[in-house]
């Protein structure tokens, strides 16, 4: 515990900012211990910080600024849900036996197991393939070299993770015992669900040369840019849809959905016709490689698109989120992912990168479609429950 335990507004808002600059990450519990204060002192804090855009809310806590839009980066996940995940990776180990050659996938969880494997018994005389850098960090810094490690070799992701063509090849010529994936979501009657459309987004468009890598990461800085607009409402659309189905006003729930339908909406033109206008000069902002910008005029008008197709899904997150209708979300993600790959597979032969573009707007506007036929029945079945 800090030794000032009274300390005021302003001082503990500063201390949350320097733990969330050195961690990344931070939690309210451990906060509330560490300030001597209620965890309710501590929800106050963060809601004022974020107001004024120096952190963002998640669940239990709070990440940077700079995690807002894109995956977090591997310090900042490393930090969440760590009593979960060692106890995921202890039954883990479990499926490991001396002298196994195992694979290893990208992400924390994973990162976790590894680090129990090799603390065990089980790790005597193993091979382990990895497309994961820490991992392959932490085989290199064992003092036994009892264990050897392969690396796969790729396109670095912000979880440290390696993919794309070279990583494929490199997977798709060895056999192992056992794979151990890290997944987003786990459902026993639905089987695995991973929300990986933008790493595979990344992947194939590694696949088609770097020119192409290059003008698709670019060209998906402008939804980035417009994810900043949308996440602000969500977060607003998640705690209104709260307060009023837990007063039971559906008036004012209803009219919350609308307005926030009518921003987005709005806002959602207003980027299209930015973009549309900004056209280069948006884009040499962010490089100033302009063979890479000259190359994305090819696929800009996709682009154009995408405040159009995504702001839906956005708002829907908020609400559902909101009224805690998370399985309904997965659904919608399920459906989308589904047509994500299936129209990249159908028409890559013949439209190129064109159709990995067509294809993530497909499934941009699967998700709104999907949550608008959910949301209307949610709503109902929420309220009337109560």
């Amino acid at each position: 515990m800090c030794d000032n335990v009274r300390m005021i507004s302003s001082q503990r808002q500063h201390l949350i900012l320097s733990r969330l600059r050195t961690r990344g990450a931070v939690r309210i519990t451990a906060l509330s211990k560490e300030l001597g204060v209620s965890a309710m002192t501590i929800r106050r804090d963060i809601a004022d910080l974020a107001d004024k855009g120096l952190l963002k809310r998640v669940h239990g806590g709070a990440v940077t600024t700079s995690t807002l839009l894109s995956e977090p980066l591997f310090s900042v996940k490393s930090q969440m849900d760590i009593g979960l995940k060692d106890a995921i990776a202890q039954e883990a180990i479990k499926y490991v036996a001396p002298g196994d050659v195992i694979a290893i996938g990208g992400g924390t969880p994973a990162y976790v197991f590894a680090q129990h494997l090799l603390e065990s018994q089980q790790s005597s005389g193993i091979t382990i393939l990895t497309n994961s850098i820490p991992v392959a960090e932490l085989v290199q810094a064992l003092e036994s070299k009892d264990v050897e490690v392969i690396v796969t070799g790729g396109v670095t992701t912000r979880s440290n993770s390696l993919v794309g063509p070279i990583a494929d090849k490199v997977v798709a010529s060895l056999r192992v015992n056992t794979v151990f994936l890290g997944t987003h979501s786990v459902s026993i009657p639905r089987g695995f669900l991973m929300p990986n459309s933008l790493v595979f987004f990344t992947s194939a468009g590694a696949a088609q040369g770097e020119i192409v890598l290059a003008v698709n990461t670019l060209l998906m800085q402008l939804f980035t840019l417009f994810s900043y607009i949308m996440d602000g409402f969500a977060y607003a659309g998640e705690a209104l849809a709260g307060r009023y189905i837990g007063a039971k006003n559906q008036t004012a729930l209803r009219n919350t959905v609308h307005h926030l339908f009518y921003w987005g909406l709005g806002l959602s033109l207003i980027f299209t016709i930015l973009y549309a206008i900004g056209g280069k000069e948006f884009l040499g902002l962010l490089t100033n490689d302009t063979s890479v910008i000259n190359a994305s005029d090819t696929y800009f008008y996709w682009a154009l698109i995408i405040p159009l197709a995504g702001f839906s899904a956005f708002l829907w997150d908020g609400v559902f989120i909101g009224a805690t209708a998370t399985r309904q979300m997965l659904y919608s993600m399920l459906v989308a992912s589904a047509s994500f790959f299936g129209v990249y597979y159908a028409f890559h032969p013949l439209l190129g990168n064109h159709a990995l573009w067509l294809a993530f707007l497909i499934y941009l506007s699967l998700r709104g479609v999907v949550q608008t036929f959910l949301g209307r029945q949610i709503m109902k079945k929420v309220i009337a429950s109560q």
